[in-house]
């Protein structure tokens, strides 16, 4: 849970809403084999790139489990950070976290009328991430994004492209 969630409460059907998505995942990665084989299992594909890996558990997931695309992105980027799994995502799936592409489109849609979609902006999110050459670059982005979005950052950038796109 990202720090938004801190101070919230389980009331007793989202705390059984919850279990039941934790049960889900317990018996989704148990039937996969456990741990250990699912990802190994995925990097057996035709193409075991990190990126290709993260991109099938993710669609694997979304398509087993109910909880946000967004806390599926998380999970599977932590499992890579943590060196869990050999996956790294290749793109920020903008279309799935709408705070990230707000963020997005606060920095890279300036003169945009109506704001860019998230295919088109997917395009530079990855562009920049290849020229930063970092590890995990994707992840990073996304959350700063979507805090740029959350923050007073937004409001700022909006007030002044709205004085200076009159």
């Amino acid at each position: 849970m990202g720090r938004a969630h801190k101070y919230v409460s389980f009331g007793s059907y989202k705390a059984m809403k919850t279990a039941g998505d934790i049960q889900t995942y317990i018996s989704w990665v148990i039937n996969a084999g456990g741990p250990q084989e699912l990802f190994p299992a995925s990097a057996l594909s035709e193409d075991g790139s990190p990126s290709h890996i993260f991109d099938r558990l993710y669609a694997a997931m979304n398509m087993q489990l109910r909880c946000k695309k967004a806390i599926t992105f998380n999970y599977l980027s932590l499992l890579g950070i943590l060196g869990v799994a050999g996956i790294e995502p290749a793109r920020p799936y903008l279309s799935d976290h709408l705070p990230s592409k707000l963020g997005a489109n606060w920095l890279f849609g300036v003169n945009a009328v109506p704001k860019r979609r998230a295919n088109e902006l997917e395009p530079i999110v990855t562009a920049l991430a290849h020229h930063l050459e970092l590890p995990f670059i994707i992840p990073v982005l996304r959350q700063a994004f979507a805090q740029i979005a959350a923050g007073s950052h937004a409001e700022a950038i909006q007030r002044f492209r709205w004085r200076h796109n009159r």
